[in-house]
């Protein structure tokens, strides 16, 4: 029996802001979960809060650094909620967790080692502001873990930032700057082994 991984404990904002926004797109109308409880307007509601006050904040404002932090607690509170209905709905279905957003645990029944996720391409799509992502599938992944940096990745100082987790090998990726470059790169889970991450997918959006 799957079990769902939260994950959030240490997530900094803009990663906060990412994976909400990688949970709330996975959700939206997924039969699986019809009656989601923080509801994901109101989680969106929230995460719109923290986005503004995470901008407010960037100047050092005390107050506004002071109401980020508050209300990226109150966040991870509802994603907590959320995830609790999610594991009950789910009932140890890992492929249902995983079409939630959220991650499942890994379990130590997995011996073969998983080979990195190949042939990663990134092309715009019809809607301003979102890529999408696609790569060949790896053998006995559960989940494959999306990261973007928008600095050259062979820059030592690259900071890469997780914005989406699927089961699939492809995704959407929503909310990006145009005219601004992103390079990206893939993870994949086992049970019990990950993988090394892909080369990097360079695009600029649109």
């Amino acid at each position: 029996m799957a079990k769902l991984k939260l994950g959030i404990a240490k997530l900094n904002t803009s990663d906060l802001i990412f994976y909400c926004l990688s949970v709330e797109s996975s959700m939206n109308g997924n039969a699986h979960f019809p009656d989601p409880s923080p509801t994901l307007a109101e989680i969106a509601v929230k995460r719109e809060k923290l986005e503004a006050l995470d901008i407010k904040s960037s100047d050092g404002d005390r107050i506004a650094i002071a109401n980020r932090n508050t209300v990226t607690d109150e966040l991870k509170n509802m994603l907590r909620k959320l995830s609790l209905y999610v594991s009950f709905m789910a009932e140890g279905d890992a492929n249902v967790i995983l079409t939630s957003g959220f991650d499942i645990r890994k379990e130590a029944n997995e011996t073969a080692p998983l080979q990195r996720p190949e042939s990663l391409m990134a092309k715009r799509t019809d809607y301003g502001g979102m890529v999408k992502l696609k790569w060949k599938p790896v053998v006995n992944s559960v989940s494959n873990h999306v990261e973007m940096t928008t600095t050259d990745p062979n820059d030592q100082n690259s900071e890469w930032a997780t914005v989406g987790i699927t089961s699939k090998s492809k995704i959407n990726i929503g909310n990006l700057t145009p005219g601004t470059y992103y390079w990206f790169r893939v993870k994949a889970y086992g049970r019990r082994h990950e993988s090394p991450f892909s080369d990097p997918a360079l695009i600029m959006a649109a």
